[in-house]
């Protein structure tokens, strides 16, 4: 792909891919503590703004998710990285032992998250930054790694 199209070209495109992957899987924009009347913290979001946040996914959806790629070989389709500002996505990519292409194993995402978590430039990621979205039709399974970078040194 990257002979293709010019390097400007490519960061649009992912930057368009994650956009329509993440709108699919949509949130109301109404956080769920106004619905349910929890109190908000000092500067007046809920508590539990992370639900509103683009790479949440509810802890039961994405263990079920997990748990059916895994026992029906989905395939790895696209491995998508949201958050690196100044961390390259080489960089991150040279870090993780899943592929595009090869089956999908729980095992090997989380020794992915451990060797990403090593990275000084990058907040320790957990399962719980990870989003994982299925296609049945094509047994294809995409994976959203979210991450936080620390601050740059300079």
């Amino acid at each position: 792909m990257a002979a293709f199209y010019p390097a400007y070209m490519l960061k649009s495109m992912k930057t368009l891919l994650v956009l329509i992957l993440l709108s699919l899987s949509a949130i109301p924009h109404q956080s769920r503590g106004a619905q349910l009347g929890r109190r908000a913290n000092w500067h007046g979001a809920p508590r539990d703004r992370h639900i509103n946040s683009p790479c949440f996914q509810r802890p039961a959806e994405q263990s079920s998710l997990i748990r059916k790629a895994q026992k029906n070989k989905y395939v790895i389709r696209r491995i998508l990285f949201v958050g690196n500002v100044n961390t390259r996505d080489g960089v991150l990519r040279r870090r993780i032992l899943l592929q595009e292409g090869n089956a999908f194993r729980r095992a090997i995402l989380i020794k992915t998250l451990a060797n990403l978590s090593k990275l000084k430039m990058i907040y320790p990621v957990r399962l719980s930054d990870v989003m994982a979205q299925l296609n049945d039709e094509e047994k294809t399974i995409h994976v959203l790694m979210c991450f936080k970078e620390r601050a740059r040194r300079t």
